[in-house]
């Protein structure tokens, strides 16, 4: 879907890697559950691992709704997956970024070494 040169100037700075995160719906829907109202999108990660976002629906709090809120509010949560296995523990975006950013400089350093050689 994306080329390695479409990943490092989409992952050039902080505040774009979080732009990428919250992009996640062009990542394509992995698999959704309407009977739960749950939508999974993935993105698989160059080298392995998989960053997944897990869109849901829930009620309006009480302030919300006394605001004129009553339309169910769309929640994400975030997966940073490697090994075989889904863990269902969230990551944060700040650990995402992170992991993006290292990502990038080693994708920048394997584009420099295929030039080299």
């Amino acid at each position: 879907m994306f080329t390695v040169q479409d990943l490092l100037k989409m992952w050039v700075n902080n505040e774009a890697r979080r732009a990428f995160i919250h992009n996640y719906k062009v990542w394509g829907v992995w698999f959704s559950q309407p009977e739960l109202n749950l939508t999974y999108y993935k993105f698989d990660l160059p080298g392995g691992g998989q960053i997944i976002a897990m869109e849901y629906l829930r009620e309006p709090y009480a302030g919300e709704r006394l605001s004129g809120n009553i339309a169910p509010v769309v929640c994400t949560e975030f997966y940073l997956q490697f090994g075989k296995y889904f863990k269902p523990q969230s990551a944060s975006e700040s650990v995402i970024a992170e992991k993006l950013k290292e990502l990038k400089m080693s994708l920048k350093q394997d584009s420099t070494e295929a030039v080299a050689a």
